[in-house]
């Protein structure tokens, strides 16, 4: 699987796992493109049924729909929460 032998012989085993773990995100990158290909054309699709029910229709007006952010996991708090005015660490 190693497409250059390693001479330090207690790197080989990082070395391996990080080779595999690039072919799998090249693997994931090529499935996304693909996905991306087939969205695409979905799209183009939605498009042109808009314009044969509304010629004049404006498909710029229509926005990209974002993620919402999950209600249930937030982002951490500061780093400096746990900071006093004197900048000691809070006790527990």
């Amino acid at each position: 699987m190693s497409l250059r032998s390693t001479k330090d012989p207690q790197t080989r085993p990082a070395i391996n796992t990080l080779e595999r773990l690039h072919m799998e995100l090249g693997g994931q990158i090529l499935e996304n493109r693909q996905r991306y290909d087939e969205l695409s054309h979905q799209m183009r699709h939605v498009e042109a049924v808009i314009k044969m029910l509304d010629p004049g229709y404006n498909l710029a007006r229509i926005t990209v729909k974002r993620r919402q952010p999950n209600k249930w996991f937030k982002r951490a708090p500061s780093i400096a929460a746990p900071l006093t005015r004197s900048g000691r660490l809070r006790s527990r």
